[in-house]
């Protein structure tokens, strides 16, 4: 009889102990949820705040033609060093062997 008691105090401890942590998962959940809210409001109000600054900067500055930009073609950088002169003043590195001794 003394078993059955101690099994249901256990079972009930556990339980309670279950529902315990269930509600502060919950109660975590909640905190998380609103201050993702809170975060997504910051957000947009930054993005306002940029798009009015961005706003003003173009009032400013006036219209502004966008002219395409000037492409320049030249040689890979690979191609440049192998065709490009070699100073007088620079060496080929020679180095010999080494046998150890």
């Amino acid at each position: 009889m003394e078993e059955n008691q101690r099994q249901e105090t256990t079972m009930l401890e556990r339980s309670e102990k279950q529902a315990r942590v269930v509600e502060e998962a919950k109660k975590r959940q909640e905190e998380d949820e609103k201050r993702h809210r809170e975060e997504l409001k910051r957000a947009v109000e930054r993005e306002a705040s940029l798009r009015e600054q961005l706003e003003s900067t173009w009032d400013l500055a006036g219209p502004i033609d966008p002219s395409p930009f000037r492409m320049v073609w030249t040689l890979a950088f690979s191609e440049q060093i192998d065709n490009g002169p070699i100073p007088s003043h620079f060496r080929e590195l020679e180095i010999g062997l080494f046998d150890g001794f």
